[in-house]
């Protein structure tokens, strides 16, 4: 195998492609293979994601409340910065909230859970 800046890199690629060439590649595969939208790794700290420690700070109500906040945030800056990104934070905050409220629901009322 040869390297390039120290980066081993299999004959048959470093021969079809320049350094820069495989680096970029590289890197549009490890984009795919992450997912930025629902569990991007730069909000994990350990077990712990930071959207669990925002919950457990503000409390039910005001966690309610961020959720909203972001909603709105993301819906407004969609078409001037993020585009569908911004849309796709957005429904995450939004699929949150229903499922904080929903959770929030049935511990208020537990008896009522399964019944039609």
């Amino acid at each position: 195998m040869g390297t390039s800046f120290g980066i081993e890199m299999p004959e048959p690629i470093k021969r079809r492609e320049g350094h820069e060439d495989y680096m970029t590649r590289k890197l549009r595969e490890t984009k795919q293979a992450l997912d930025l939208v629902n569990s991007p790794p730069h909000y994990n700290q350990g077990d712990i994601e930071c959207i669990d420690a925002i919950h457990a700070a503000l409390g039910t109500e005001g966690f309610l409340a961020y959720c909203r906040g972001n909603i709105l945030k993301y819906n407004w800056r969609a078409d001037h910065k993020g585009g569908i990104d911004d849309l796709e934070k957005s429904r995450w905050y939004l699929n949150k909230l229903i499922d904080t409220m929903r959770t929030k629901t049935e511990h208020k009322s537990p008896t009522k859970r399964g019944r039609k």
